[in-house]
């Protein structure tokens, strides 16, 4: 599961994703600051950048955060 704080302002967020052999592609739009993936699989590990957006645009992206897989 993945969580991040709100963004004032902030009507979504652009969720990305990327692994060592796959190159970094957007997972998800939403309105909400959590999310969990289910597309994961052991062992790989998934790097992931958000990015806030309003009418006026997307923010910059995040720097990127190292998660792994949490489930058997």
């Amino acid at each position: 599961m993945l969580t991040w704080s709100s963004v004032p302002g902030a009507t979504s967020y652009k969720l990305y994703r990327r692994n060592g052999t796959v190159p970094q592609s957007l997972l998800v739009t939403q309105a909400g600051t959590d999310y969990d993936d289910y597309a994961v699989v052991r062992p790989t590990s998934y790097y992931y950048a958000v990015s806030a957006c309003n009418a006026s645009g997307c923010s910059p992206q995040s720097p990127e955060v190292l998660g792994y897989v949490n489930r058997s």
